[in-house]
């Protein structure tokens, strides 16, 4: 039909053309007969006045019907520029807040003139499209460094490229997207990192480049690092200051100052900005200034914290309702008219979790008085590390944070409508000997430590997650769309 349409189309230009051609040629013949000279022969048809005239003529036709004849090509011409423009918008919009490279454009820079920072690249449409094509991130990385760089990847989604592709040249430390990763896995990838960047021989370099005064990015002919993650920010801003902080001496704020100046244009915001991230930051910054390199043995276990799903907490003080429409909410005192609104809960039975990485999630739903249809509207978590929130160290501590503090949805500051003020964790360290009903397949040990590898030393790894975001349960990979507490377990 499509083809049968384009025919009709051309043969009516045609018919038009031909009408118009043979009107020019009727007015310049008009009133030009041919006569019979005094030789009595007869004059050309056309004299040259006459046969510039219908060249004019023709002219004129031919760009009258220039639209008509050019319709269709110049409508494929139009899409196709649409599309390349609409393509260009959107690579600017996915990229816009992150600075690229001078030379080659890619999405990546420099922090120092060891570590490379990159967005994910990807080896498959529509991806490589608005991503790092992996190809050209390699033909650079050849370029400049030959053989001297790895990557570093902590996508749980999936990578987006076989380690063929980088020559298997890569270290696999999955975990979630706008999450902070398990505190107990920072010390094997500091670890590898290091290993890669020592056995260079030279890499540890002057103390000027351990302070970060060095700016050159001429880094050939030395070990470089390549982190990455989904936008080469959050996941790996955290690793990328961590190590600076641990290994190089950096204090946070500079380190993170300088993620942010290297990765991020002006005015666009933090290189690394969701809160449980920054926490973790801290947390490395902490260990670090203690000159220790291990950790307790609560604090070793990558496990997400496993809880019934039956609520096991219930309300401390006898309910005292506030307004009538909100029976839920109970008072920390009897005194109605000094004390301040608060939930206090309890569980009814103890509740262990192996390790000190705990996330407290909250989800605040408000059903419709007209429809009945249950809606949310406040959602937030947290995520803290036990070991370093207050106390004293190895026995109890508190965690309190405010609603402002919280991560929002998908590292957004966006939580939804105000649920809280404030909160706060209580909590305390089980011991074995004390604690011989924890049971729930949860073993309590006491005073075990882990160091980080020292170099040379074989570093744990993580398993890699399925490169095309697939779903490999049965083959200990990572289901992309579960949650992030299972994208965790199933990543370690």
């Amino acid at each position: 039909m499509y083809s049968a349409f384009n025919e009709r189309n051309r043969a009516q230009r045609l018919d038009s053309m031909t009408s118009l051609l043979g009107q020019a040629t009727s007015n310049n013949t008009r009133h030009h007969q041919p006569t019979t000279n005094n030789h009595g022969n007869t004059p050309p048809p056309f004299s040259t006045h006459q046969i510039f005239g219908i060249i004019f003529n023709c002219q004129k036709c031919y760009l009258r019907m220039m639209p008509q004849l050019m319709n269709g090509y110049w409508n494929v011409l139009y899409r196709l520029i649409k599309c390349l423009l609409e393509l260009v918008i959107f690579v600017m919009i996915v990229a816009s807040p992150r600075l690229r490279h001078p030379e080659t454009g890619l999405d990546l820079c420099y922090v120092t003139d060891e570590i490379i920072a990159t967005s994910g690249p990807s080896s498959t449409y529509p991806r490589r499209a608005y991503r790092n094509p992996t190809d050209s991130l390699v033909r650079f990385l050849d370029l400049k460094h030959g053989e001297d760089w790895a990557i570093w990847e902590f996508r749980a989604e999936g990578t987006g490229y076989p380690d063929e592709e980088v020559y298997g040249r890569i270290h696999h430390f999955p975990f979630p997207d706008h999450h902070p990763p398990p505190f107990a896995l920072i010390p094997h990838i500091m670890a590898s990192m290091r290993n890669w960047l020592l056995r260079n021989g030279d890499n540890w370099g002057t103390m000027e480049r351990e302070m970060g005064n060095i700016e050159s990015n001429d880094a050939k002919g030395k070990r470089v690092v390549v982190v990455h993650c989904k936008a080469g920010k959050g996941r790996s801003g955290t690793i990328a200051c961590s190590f600076l902080i641990s290994e190089r001496g950096w204090e946070a704020d500079k380190a993170l100052r300088r993620f942010t100046e290297r990765r991020m244009r002006a005015r666009f915001g933090e290189g690394v900005s969701i809160p449980s991230q920054l926490r973790e930051i801290d947390d490395e910054s902490t260990l670090g200034k203690a000159d220790s390199s291990t950790l307790p043995a609560a604090a070793n276990d990558t496990s997400p914290p496993s809880v019934s799903s039956d609520s096991p907490f219930q309300p401390v003080i006898s309910p005292k309702p506030w307004p009538k429409m909100f029976q839920s909410i109970f008072f920390s005192s009897a005194d109605v008219e000094t004390a301040i609104p608060a939930i206090i809960l309890r569980p009814r039975n103890k509740v262990i979790i192996p390790t000190s990485d705990v996330n407290i999630s909250i989800d605040r739903r408000a059903m419709s008085a007209y429809t009945g249809w249950t809606m949310v509207t406040s959602v937030a978590h947290v995520w803290f590390n036990a070991y370093f929130e207050g106390g004293q160290a190895y026995d109890s501590g508190v965690f309190e944070v405010d609603w402002e503090a919280l991560d929002g949805i998908r590292g957004t500051n966006n939580r939804g409508i105000k649920a809280l003020d404030r909160l706060k964790v209580v909590w305390r360290y089980a011991e074995a000997e004390k604690e011989p009903e924890a049971g729930a397949g949860i073993q309590v040990t006491g005073g075990r430590v882990i160091s980080e590898p020292a170099p040379g030393e074989p570093v744990l790894e993580s398993h890699a997650a399925d490169w095309r975001g697939q779903e490999q349960q049965e083959h200990g990979g990572i289901d992309p769309n579960a949650s992030s507490e299972d994208l965790l377990r199933r990543s370690l």
